[in-house]
């Protein structure tokens, strides 16, 4: 799931992750997402900070509340200087990337990584 305000910037990323061959649900902000994660168990959790409506940083705590969508990896995708408190808020998420110096490449092995992960993970607590 990529959860992201800048349409660009979501639609960019939809096309990368397509162009691997997964499945890719939308959200522009916190809210939607969360409305998604009612009925669709997403592998992976792309994730901007800074949105209207509801923010990365009070989604990551109704995530993390909410016993089923815990063991979701989640990536950080950010434009922020993060501060030193900013960055305890986002312990827990696997990775942070700033949007103007990632490296796409990098970025699509985290991903394949953490998916696998968490398909072992699922596999070995059925």
């Amino acid at each position: 799931m990529i959860v992201e305000d800048d349409v660009v910037i979501r639609e960019m990323m939809t096309d990368v992750l397509k162009n691997q061959g997964w499945q890719v649900f939308k959200a522009e902000n916190g809210q939607v997402a969360l409305n998604h994660l009612n009925h669709k168990s997403p592998a992976l959790i792309l994730l901007d900070l800074m949105m209207p409506i509801m923010d990365g940083f009070e989604f990551l705590t109704h995530l993390r509340a909410h016993e089923n969508w815990r063991s979701i990896p989640v990536v950080v995708l950010t434009s922020l200087p993060l501060t030193a408190e900013e960055e305890a808020r986002l312990q827990g998420v696997e990775t942070i990337f700033q949007k103007a110096s990632y490296n796409q490449d990098e970025l699509l092995l985290q991903i394949h990584q953490l998916i696998s992960q968490a398909k072992t993970s699922n596999e070995v607590a059925s």
